[in-house]
């Protein structure tokens, strides 16, 4: 039995030692010296042993030994076979480099090595942004600037004309990474002028003869002018601290305001032409004709209430009714007395 399991010993020593070198000559990132002289010394001694006759009787030490090559010979096979299932996902995405998937992306993307930053693979939008523009920086300056958690970079392109572009790097294994390099010139350009646009129309929003205020889809209010605020009795910080159910007193007018905004963020209503009205805590009571729909403000979907005053016009509508009315009573009393 001692025999035995000595010379299997032996031979899964001389199958761990082959399996070590062969790593070690594949990938030089293998390689494991400390482990390569255990197995070398282990083999050493063994073949003294056979060549001297003196073969070790007790088997404790053998599979103590044994048990020590199996546990390295079941980490090389599977060290093997991952690595073998990594260079199939690399065959496929070298493949898919190839494909005009990856070259229709409207991003760069490139398939680097970790350790030499050598470019295994890339696509026309990456060479027409990074190999294209000899003022870029390199590659290994560029990594760099990302691991200090840089992402933004500006360059001279072939018009020399400024262009941004915005990098990230995904890590691909231990070996590989993919760096993605956006061009956001005209994109930023855009988010500039749409700063500018925003800007220029809450100038003419304070400044406007009108009543005007933005709410949320939640009710929330975004912003109100000083004629809006007047109307309210709010400040200005107040009135972006309420939302739509908070600025009335009365149910009533509340859920007739809720039931329209509703319908507007649901899309029922597209726009919606009326009179509000609205009672103060101290029981008077205001008219706003307005007008409402939902816009896109600073890339968000808002609802914009725009309006005037109408409480004098109503109060005198309803005047000119009431006297209308007693002037119609009026003269069917006269009549009445007159027939009698």
């Amino acid at each position: 039995m001692a025999v035995f399991v000595f010379y299997f010993k032996f031979v899964v020593a001389i199958y761990v030692l082959l399996k070590l070198i062969s790593n070690s000559i594949i990938d030089r990132r293998e390689k494991n010296p400390m482990l390569l002289f255990v197995v070398s010394f282990i083999i050493v001694v063994d073949i003294r042993n056979i060549i001297q006759e003196t073969i070790p009787q007790s088997t404790v030490y053998e599979l103590a030994v044994l048990f020590f090559l199996f546990y390295f010979m079941t980490r090389l096979v599977g060290e093997n076979a991952r690595s073998n299932s990594l260079m199939r996902n690399f065959i496929d995405l070298k493949a898919f480099f190839d494909s005009e998937i990856v070259d229709n992306f409207n991003e760069g993307v490139a398939l680097i090595k970790s350790d030499t930053l050598d470019v295994i693979a890339s696509n026309s939008v990456y060479k027409s942004i990074f190999v294209d523009n000899e003022s870029f920086m390199s590659l290994p300056e560029l990594v760099s600037a990302l691991m200090r958690d840089e992402h933004e970079f500006e360059l001279i392109d072939f018009t020399n004309q400024k262009r941004k572009v915005q990098a990230r790097l995904v890590q691909y294994g231990k070996r590989y990474a993919l760096l993605y390099l956006s061009d956001v010139t005209d994109a930023q350009k855009l988010r500039i002028l749409t700063e500018k646009l925003d800007s220029e129309r809450y100038q003419l929003w304070e400044n406007a003869p009108h009543l005007i205020m933005l709410r949320h889809f939640s009710g929330k209010i975004l912003y109100a002018n000083e004629l809006m605020c007047e109307f309210l009795y709010l400040s200005k910080k107040v009135a972006t601290e309420k939302t739509l159910q908070e600025i009335y007193f009365k149910e009533e007018e509340k859920n007739t305001h809720l039931s329209i905004h509703q319908s507007l963020v649901s899309g029922e209503l597209q726009v919606y032409k009326g009179v509000l009205k609205l009672t103060y805590p101290h029981y008077s009571s205001a008219y706003i004709k307005c007008e409402e729909q939902v816009i896109t403000y600073k890339g968000e979907k808002v609802i914009l209430t725009t309006g005037f005053n109408a409480t004098s016009d109503i109060f005198l509508e309803l005047m000119r009714s009431a006297l209308d009315f007693m002037h119609q009573k009026t003269e069917s009393s006269n009549l009445h007395e007159y027939l009698v």
